[in-house]
């Protein structure tokens, strides 16, 4: 391993002597951004969706943006579109009207569902059901809510207790 000495700095040529430091913008994107985002949330969740949902986000009485960690400007300083296309994206598919319902599994096997990538797979929609993939089996079958949360219980029971720690997973656990 070298040591600090012996590993060579930067040359000239790479050093930039025209930096400018300016005071920082006071927003991310601008009107085109806040308009392709408002297009987007509108094809996946409709007109009063899309409003209630962007009006709300990274707002005081809202909610976090689930895709970034957007500053929190003081509540008078706020922007009435207080997000990033990529965060309005992620909203979008959230809370998209899409439907992914048991049908959907019946037709497609895991091995299918595999060759797609998470955009892809993302694009069919939200789960309207709870699912489960028998072992050996090729075709996720829904199941009733009781039984999944009994078999997520069930899992979390056989896991492994730390004698030490934190006591909020004991209680979950138990």
């Amino acid at each position: 391993m070298a040591d600090s000495a012996s590993i060579p700095g930067p040359s000239s040529a790479d050093v930039e002597t025209d930096l400018k430091v300016s005071p920082p913008k006071s927003s991310a994107v601008g009107v085109p951004g806040v308009l392709a985002s408002v297009r987007y949330a509108m094809a996946e969740m409709g007109p009063r969706r899309s409003m209630q949902t962007l009006l709300t986000m990274n707002h005081v009485d809202g909610f976090d943006c689930p895709s970034c960690a957007w500053p929190d400007p003081e509540p008078g300083e706020r922007k009435l579109a207080e997000f990033c296309e990529n965060g309005a994206k992620a909203v979008a598919w959230e809370a998209t009207r899409k439907r992914v319902r048991p049908e959907f599994f019946a037709e497609h096997s895991v091995p299918q569902l595999r060759r797609l990538d998470d955009h892809h797979l993302e694009h069919f929609g939200r789960l309207t059901d709870p699912m489960y993939l028998a072992p050996g089996a090729s075709h996720y079958t829904p199941i009733s809510w009781d039984d999944a949360l009994r078999l997520v219980a069930d899992r979390l029971r056989a896991l492994h207790r730390p004698r030490r720690g934190n006591s909020s997973w004991r209680r979950l656990a138990s």
